[in-house]
């Protein structure tokens, strides 16, 4: 099974136990409430992505646009064709508009703030590195709720 998959079961049930918890007895029964928040969980899943997917691009690195894109919190170089400039129709506009790049050139340093003073969170860690901080995170959570639990029962 691929990581991404045991993320979504993972997600998946913790939201299950979370709902669980604030059921409020209503119109629905517990079982029908359970089967509706499932069903609404699985429609959400499909659309999320624990990992960063690559797309290709049609164009040799001579031709490509060189602005940076969002990219989901990486910020990569933008795909799109370059025109008669360093850019495509779409960063040349912006250019145009605004007198400079959003994201800077993907050769340059990434900003760090925004024109509202706002920090970019841009990923700096692999996603295997972003997976293991994920699991120690849950490890220190485990300890601690062992930790609490050891404390609660009493000692014979």
């Amino acid at each position: 099974m691929k990581i991404e998959d045991l993320l979504k079961i993972k997600l998946k049930n913790d939201l299950l136990k979370e709902l669980r918890n604030k059921y409020k007895f209503n119109k629905l029964s517990k079982k029908e409430y359970l089967i509706l928040c499932e069903s609404k969980i699985d429609l959400k899943l499909k659309d999320i992505s624990f990992l960063k997917k690559e797309t290709k691009c049609n164009y040799s690195s001579e031709e490509r646009c060189c602005a940076r894109i969002w990219d989901n919190h990486y910020g990569s170089r933008c795909k799109y064709k370059r025109n008669k400039t360093d850019y495509c129709n779409h960063h040349n506009n912006m250019i145009r508009r605004t007198g400079k790049l959003y994201l800077n050139r993907y050769d340059e340093d990434k900003p760090v703030f925004n024109e509202k003073d706002n920090r970019f969170p841009w990923f700096v860690d692999t996603n295997m590195e972003m997976l293991n901080n994920i699991i120690l995170e849950q490890d220190k959570m485990l300890k601690s709720l062992i930790k609490k639990e050891r404390q609660i029962t009493p000692k014979i």
